[in-house]
């Protein structure tokens, strides 16, 4: 009787390996986004496709590092990886690799990293860590007050960069995971609430006191679109060539390496915030509906981790993990199809960019680890 009752998971001694129907669909996404980039440096040889392929391969170190760790490692020294994630913030100050008026770089040897991208794999840690060490005081509010404190020089740091749509990753993470640790739902609805209309007020009295100019244009782009203004040859110009990609596609796509918007270069960027374009345009309906498909199935299966958890460090750590994808994913598709403003947010797996990917591909070896160490026999 006091065998049965005991934590329910893989049997002893059966070696785990995490859910197999999560890898595969992450290694599907990431296939899709090669053949994408594939079809943009064919049409324009920038030299992103091996650039790319190179990326993943580097990816796998990462990969491997958090899908083999314990998660009580990553618990037990989340401070100091946090510690380092704020150090990495201040070294884009003192050293910054500016592009497009945004200091987020920094150059280490031939490649670039992006601090902000690391971020969010630390704050992750971090604050899930920081839950599961007063989860007996999580209903207070002084616990939930001070993980904000704790998260707070890192939301600045990014933010003075400037970099918005990271800035927003951090806090969704940090929203989420207080949610899901137990932190009353009045006290998070209360803060966000006050959240809302403080920022909604200084964007309608004085916006660049947050915003700069580039950011307030997009803003005011939105609202023009809401009044049935578009400027499509200026600063809507890139969702506008979005948009007619899609069309292009219509319901079976153009074929592989035919789509016209692809190939003549028309979409600024496409290799990154816009690459579901290329998707859209030459797989069409039907091409664009299986990639979300498959993105619907890795987001259900870490959902699943996050339920399957025994103890709280996991659960949370799952729950960062699918609060970043899923959020980068409907920020990403929000802005390819115009109702929401480029905010600079990469679409996991398929966009280029090397801290990017690396990021994503330790996202899904994190989430493996946390699917292992609390795996149950059926699928």
């Amino acid at each position: 009787m006091q065998a049965s009752q005991s934590r329910v998971g893989t049997p002893t001694g059966v070696r785990t390996w995490g859910d197999p129907v999560m890898l595969i669909s992450a290694v599907l996404l990431l296939g899709a986004g090669l053949l994408s980039i594939y079809s943009i440096d064919h049409a324009r040889q920038i030299g992103i496709f091996k650039k790319q392929v190179v990326l993943m391969i580097l990816g796998l170190a990462p990969f491997f590092v958090f899908w083999r760790t314990s998660l009580s490692l990553w618990q037990k020294h989340s401070g100091k990886i946090y510690l380092i994630n704020i150090a990495l913030l201040v070294l884009v100050f003192l050293a910054p690799k500016t592009t497009k008026g945004a200091g987020r770089w920094v150059d280490i040897g031939p490649m670039q990293f992006q601090p902000s991208e690391f971020s969010k794999l630390a704050v992750i840690l971090a604050v899930a860590a920081f839950y599961a060490e007063n989860r007996h005081r999580v209903k207070e509010f002084r616990t939930f007050a001070t993980s904000f404190l704790y998260l707070l020089p890192t939301v600045l740091l990014i933010f003075k960069q400037p970099h918005l749509g990271a800035t927003i990753s951090v806090l969704a993470i940090w929203f989420m995971i207080s949610l899901v640790a137990g932190v009353p739902w009045r006290t998070i609805a209360t803060v966000v609430l006050i959240g809302i209309i403080g920022i909604v007020g200084i964007l309608k009295f004085k916006p660049e006191l947050v915003l700069k100019d580039y950011q307030i244009k997009r803003v005011q782009t939105m609202k023009d679109k809401s009044r049935g203004v578009r400027d499509v040859g200026g600063s809507d110009y890139q969702v506008h060539e979005a948009q007619k990609a899609f069309a292009n596609g219509g319901v079976t796509g153009s074929g592989f390496l035919k789509g016209e918007q692809t190939r003549l270069g028309f979409i600024p960027e496409q290799h990154n915030d816009f690459v579901f374009t290329v998707v859209g345009e030459e797989g069409g309906l039907v091409g664009a509906g299986l990639v979300l498909s498959i993105f619907g199935v890795f987001f259900f299966r870490v959902a699943r981790a996050i339920v399957q958890a025994t103890d709280v460090y996991s659960r949370l750590v799952a729950t960062g993990i699918l609060t970043i994808l899923g959020f980068h994913t409907l920020v990403n598709l929000g802005m390819n199809i115009g109702i929401l403003p480029v905010v600079g947010l990469w679409l996991p797996f398929l966009s280029a960019g090397g801290t990017a990917v690396l990021l994503c591909m330790g996202l899904v070896g994190l989430a493996m680890a946390v699917s292992r160490e609390n795996e149950r026999v059926s699928f």
